[in-house]
């Protein structure tokens, strides 16, 4: 369809040429997966900025947008603290934001971004502490992170930080300028800047007969308070502009009565901005808009645009720029998707159902936790770690959201949120003794039985535990009753714990490799004989042999030079076609951190373990885990990592587990904090789905699946991502 602007759109501002407009020809192709974008934003001069950063949040959530950084070059104390607020409302505290080191303009419209940032309910991500990092570096360490011709770069203010990348030099990023990384790495550029008349002559084809008027063309905001460097943007960008002029931002105007629907701190600031009720255009808010749905816009064809010493805008036919139009109908249609996206509603995890099976794996920061509901409802829970860093040090991280509470405590909040039992668990397992799977000193507080209790000891005390298996009851002797007690500073408050159990009715049991018979269905096993089983993998360095309930040893040396890790008990949970693989901190190899050279238990677990769709990496995915034998073996489709020190998982298995010449196949990782982003870096860090508690939910009969990702920083559980609906692969 063709739309011409009457009597040849800007004919009055170049000359007599006659520009035509499509709504499609010219537009670009959406991408078939998660788009990668970057937003470039003036945020607190106008609150369209807050508006557009809403929608782009919410294409997030919905897999349409890869939202890598948000960077602000306003002059203002309190700007980008507004950014990571709304990223961290919405569920994506991942979400980097940095600031032009050399902003040019303060601006003399309220600052709304300042009651937010001075309102100390809204939570951050605590990963800036008032510092963000320089705009220009964050851009180049991002775009050499990413493939060719893969990202859109959105600008909704001034050409400061566009200007100051294309003027950027090699670093140990990148060996191109800034120049030339744009050019190979961004698809197009999205822009809100520049206007060509009166407000309200910008109409397309059949509207009105207005033509534009020469004698009140504007030199549009974004553009006039940095004319250099806007200049600069629309003569050197080196890939596609997309340019959204002034005018049709003024033809779909916010409304007042839709911000009480927006809530959170983008409402507030809206509120901030003026104090009167008052309608808004969406200036801003369409270059967010235009790369999911191009085809709502008309778009001109190929021309040049050009800034010139004043900050007009002036166009010549021939180019690589395109201008974006509206027809009425069209603004009445982005009105009507720009209120519904702004003012969408949070969606939730579905609850459980009979035939699902669910596993989650609960983000703290602090240690392992994950909790299962099988098919028959059924519930188990598998380690239960806090490490007591609740402000983090040099290795470990900090308790997510907050130090409020601990890790415990958000175990206990979130099973009982879940369970279709809140209160008790027919299971409860521990893989090894390990603080981040079992609690630590610095975590414990007085119990309710005369003794200390941290991480599973704390949650036995607040959930009640039908049946409770560890690898060592009732002797803890393996390899030695002194190895046992050196395991970890809690051991000895652990062990009165046991004992509290077993006095209170509890039935405690050892964990038995082999057996596919110690952790079964106990509410209605019937419909599901054949279809669902556990067996019982790994354990006390000993291995199921394929066979019936068969194990043998996985050593032959000294058991006294054992760490903790070799020792972690595994389960293989079979539901249908689908398997789901957990075995602790099971060692993959031998490193110099341990005194063993027979730290090779993935190994024995790979000639058993069949095809796996659903890995819980062992350590963490730490350096000696995930072994390329046990990964060729299991060929996971989604690997789930428990992510609680800088180094979860390690540089080195990270790639080995995306390596194509291990195995082959697609496959999705998942983690639960960002603990270990700064180490990686971002090359490494965009192999993850946004961060927070994982959910895998299991359809009837273990045939299909889907992946859902829960935010941990709203409080409510909220789903930040979900995957679709997946087929089990065998």
């Amino acid at each position: 369809m063709l739309y011409m602007v009457n009597k040849s759109f800007l004919a009055a501002v170049f000359g007599l040429i006659a520009i035509s407009f499509s709504a499609f020809a010219q537009a670009p192709e959406p991408a078939a997966k998660a788009q990668k974008i970057i937003i470039e934003t003036d945020m607190g001069n106008d609150i369209d900025d807050a508006l557009a950063l809403t929608v782009a949040l919410n294409a997030v959530r919905d897999g349409k947008y890869d939202l890598m950084l948000v960077s602000n070059h306003k002059k203002s104390p309190t700007a980008s603290e507004f950014i990571d607020i709304v990223n961290t409302y919405y569920g994506y505290p991942e979400i980097d934001v940095a600031k032009c080191s050399k902003p040019v303009f303060q601006g003399s419209y309220t600052d709304y971004t300042v009651p937010v940032a001075c309102n100390r309910a809204w939570l951050r991500s605590g990963r800036y502490d008032g510092e963000f990092p320089d705009a220009v570096e964050r851009y180049r360490e991002i775009l050499s992170s990413c493939e060719d011709g893969e990202v859109i770069v959105i600008s909704l203010g001034f050409g400061t930080t566009l200007s100051q990348l294309l003027d950027s030099q090699p670093d140990r990023y990148s060996y191109y300028n800034g120049r030339d990384l744009v050019k190979k790495k961004v698809k197009y550029l999205s822009i809100m800047a520049g206007s060509y008349g009166k407000e309200d002559t910008l109409i397309v084809n059949g509207a009105r007969e207005t033509l534009f008027d020469r004698t009140v063309k504007r030199a549009e905001y974004n553009v006039v308070n940095d004319i250099p460097a806007m200049q600069k943007v629309f003569s050197e960008w080196p890939t596609t502009i997309y340019q959204n002029p002034f005018e049709i931002g003024k033809m779909v105007m916010y409304p007042w009565d839709a911000v009480d629907k927006v809530g959170g701190p983008v409402a507030e600031a809206y509120k901030a901005y003026k104090n009167e009720p008052y309608d808004r255009p969406s200036w801003d808010i369409l270059s967010v808009i235009f790369p999911l749905h191009p085809e709502m816009f008309s778009i001109s064809e190929p021309v040049t645009v050009s800034v010139d010493a004043k900050g007009f805008n002036h166009l010549k036919k021939g180019g690589n720029h395109y201008v974006l139009a509206l027809s009425e109908d069209q603004a009445r249609a982005l009105k009507e998707y720009e209120v519904a996206e702004t003012t969408r509603q949070s969606e939730y995890l579905p609850a459980w159902e009979e035939g699902f099976m669910d596993i989650h794996s609960i983000g703290t920061g602090q240690g392992d936790c994950t909790f299962m509901i099988l098919p028959d409802g059924t519930t188990w829970m598998i380690d239960a770690g806090d490490t007591g860093a609740r402000n983090g040090n040099t290795w470990w991280y900090r308790a997510i959201p907050d130090n409020k509470k601990s890790g415990s405590e958000r175990i206990v909040d979130y099973i009982n949120h879940f369970s279709p039992t809140p209160g008790e668990l027919d299971y409860a397992m521990l893989t090894h003794l390990h603080s981040d799977h079992m609690g630590t000193k610095g975590s414990a507080v007085d119990g309710k039985r005369g003794h200390k209790v941290a991480g599973i000891s704390y949650v036995g005390e607040q959930i009640r535990f039908k049946n409770y298996v560890d690898r060592g009851y009732p002797d803890y002797d393996f390899p030695s009753r002194e190895l046992v007690m050196k395991a970890g500073s809690f051991i000895g408050e652990y062990l009165k714990f046991i004992d509290d159990e077993v006095a209170d009715g509890v039935n405690v049991e050892k964990f038995q490799v082999g057996s596919n018979r110690q952790f079964v269905l106990k509410h209605n096993p019937k419909p599901y004989k054949g279809k669902f089983e556990v067996r019982n993998l790994v354990g006390n360095a000993e291995v199921w042999t394929g066979k019936g309930s068969g194990k043998k040893k996985m050593y032959s040396g000294d058991t006294s030079i054992f760490d903790e890790n070799m020792n972690s008990c595994g389960v293989l949970v079979r539901y249908g076609d689908f398997t789901y693989y957990n075995c602790g901190d099971l060692a993959g190899g031998n490193n110099r951190s341990f005194k063993s050279r027979e730290r090779f238990q993935e190994s024995y677990v790979a000639d058993v373990v069949g095809k796996v769709t659903v890995m819980k990496n062992d350590h963490h995915g730490w350096k000696e885990s995930t072994n390329a034998k046990l990964l060729a073996a299991a060929r996971p489709d989604v690997f789930v990592i428990m992510g609680s020190h800088r180094q979860h998982p390690y540089h080195a298995t990270l790639r080995r587990m995306m390596d194509p010449l291990v195995y082959q196949g697609e496959r999705e990782v998942y983690i639960t904090s960002q603990s270990s982003r700064k180490d990686l870096g971002e090359a490494l860090w965009r192999h993850f789905k946004p961060a927070g508690h994982v959910v895998v939910r299991v359809y009837p009969d273990g045939k299909s699946y889907e992946v859902f990702v829960l935010d941990i920083f709203s409080g409510d559980y909220r789903i930040k991502y979900r995957s679709g609906l997946k087929t089990v692969t065998k």
